[in-house]
């Protein structure tokens, strides 16, 4: 039977042996770990952890809503502050930190605990099997850790500040430090491809990794990176395994959530969030009316994504996941299909770039309407996917990972404004390109027990 469960979830929110009280619960300060292929299979299959409570804040930072000040006067303090991008504000409070160490300490245990059942018993299919799928989920926690904790990787840099700490024990006495951002990409990057050589091409569930996931968030990471000949390679590997895509024209646009999961083809790995609901709901979130604007005659995402609200504004419905108000943050085919075309156009391969993109918005559009892109320059075309990513890819926790890389390019950068009314007078902040507010504060609890560096402010 598994054990001590209740000592991993202790050990994530602690993540450091200063604090006496916490080992109190077992004297050597270890983790009793599953002590079978069924219970670690039950681990890794608990999607309520594995699956669930990934970063919210990638979504509340972003450019993509905006609230009223009755809505915003309503939340917490904190919540206000995280709203206008206060850089100053206590994370302590949110789950982002503590909810995505407490799965790196559960793919550890998995990890530690299949090591054992080897060298007791032999490797089999199953302990193999699960050993990638742990090596993913390990690997795509870190990377959502780091989108919001360390600095942008620079490709024309060192990238010796400081990362986010790297965790591949699970033991609670086991001091840790920040890594560089170098050692902290390398440490993702390896754990997802030692993942490949042991995931299926496809698996029984979409809440279980396999090949084409890997190979989706290897191609995710590296454009982050801004290392497109890399994303490329490896999108394109997701690509040729799984190229589904979702025809809008045969989905019920006018439905309350018109996006199925048992139905949504195009869903790779299914993980999601749901700590955005703190503002992104239907009654409380506004879309952005410029995006909004963006949305041609005929693109069936403007009916599928929005609907109008009382207000005037419109309100986001188009949810992945199938349920508001939790926020799709796993990996889909139409993601592999813009990362395609934007490395294609950015290597110069401007047809190819272009003919990606129009397969995807084949099946955006009224057929009726829609007319394939004509001859675009190199520039052209990049501004036209960059854009279309932006549309397609709503609320999927991808956009402030978006912002941090571009605001390196002078044609993309974009300060970030919000106004806040209080009735009188218009209340204005301002997130410029480039600010150290694109590196959240990490929680101080962590902080204090460990006595690492804190993010410059």
């Amino acid at each position: 039977m598994m054990k001590s469960l209740y000592i991993l979830m202790l050990a994530a929110i602690v993540l450091n042996t200063g604090c006496e009280k916490f080992l109190d619960q077992k004297s050597d300060g270890s983790l009793s770990i599953p002590e079978n292929e069924k219970d670690i299979r039950a681990l890794l299959d608990n999607d309520g952890l594995m699956n669930s409570a990934f970063p919210g804040l990638n979504d509340l930072f972003s450019d993509e809503y905006f609230i009223d000040y009755t809505v915003w006067k309503s939340r917490s303090e904190l919540d206000q502050r995280f709203y206008v991008w206060d850089g100053d504000v206590s994370t302590f409070q949110n789950s982002s930190w503590f909810s995505s160490y407490k799965a790196v300490m559960i793919s550890n245990v998995v990890l530690e605990s299949i090591e054992k059942q080897i060298k007791d018993h032999g490797t089999t299919y199953n302990l193999n099997l699960m050993k990638g799928e742990a090596l993913f989920s390990r690997a795509m926690r870190h990377f959502t850790v780091s989108q919001l904790y360390c600095a942008p990787y620079d490709p024309n840099g060192d990238n010796r500040s400081a990362g986010i700490p790297i965790r591949t024990s699970s033991d609670i006495n086991e001091t840790f430090q920040r890594n560089t951002v170098e050692d902290t990409y390398t440490s993702i990057l390896d754990d997802l491809k030692a993942s490949l050589e042991l995931l299926p091409v496809h698996s029984e569930t979409i809440t279980r990794p396999n090949k084409v996931a890997a190979f989706a968030l290897l191609a995710r990471v590296y454009l982050s990176m801004e290392k497109y000949a890399e994303a490329l390679k490896f999108a394109k590997e997701a690509y040729s395994l799984n190229n589904k895509l979702l025809n809008y024209n045969t989905i019920d646009l006018s439905a309350v959530n018109p996006f199925e999961v048992s139905k949504n083809v195009e869903i790779i790995y299914f993980a999601k969030n749901v700590s955005s609901a703190t503002y992104i709901t239907k009654s409380r979130s506004n879309m952005d009316t410029l995006l909004l604007s963006q949305y041609q005659q005929g693109d069936l995402r403007r009916e599928a994504f929005f609907e109008e609200k009382s207000n005037g504004y419109s309100a986001f419905k188009g949810f992945y996941s199938g349920l508001e108000p939790t926020l799709f943050c796993g990996l889909a085919t139409d993601e592999l299909y813009l990362i395609i075309a934007e490395c294609e156009t950015r290597r110069g391969n401007v047809a190819r770039g272009m003919e990606i993109l129009n397969l995807l918005l084949a099946h955006r559009y009224d057929p009726n309407i829609f007319e394939p892109m004509g001859q675009l320059d190199q520039d052209q075309l990049l501004d036209t996917v960059l854009a279309e990513r932006r549309k397609e890819l709503l609320f999927r926790g991808v956009r402030w990972s978006d912002l941090r890389r571009l605001n390196r390019d002078p044609r993309f950068r974009k300060d970030l404004k919000r106004r806040v009314f209080d009735g009188a007078s218009w209340e204005e902040y301002e997130l410029p390109a480039g600010d150290l507010r694109y590196v959240s504060a990490i929680p101080d609890q962590v902080i204090e027990l460990s006595g690492m560096q804190q993010n410059p402010r």
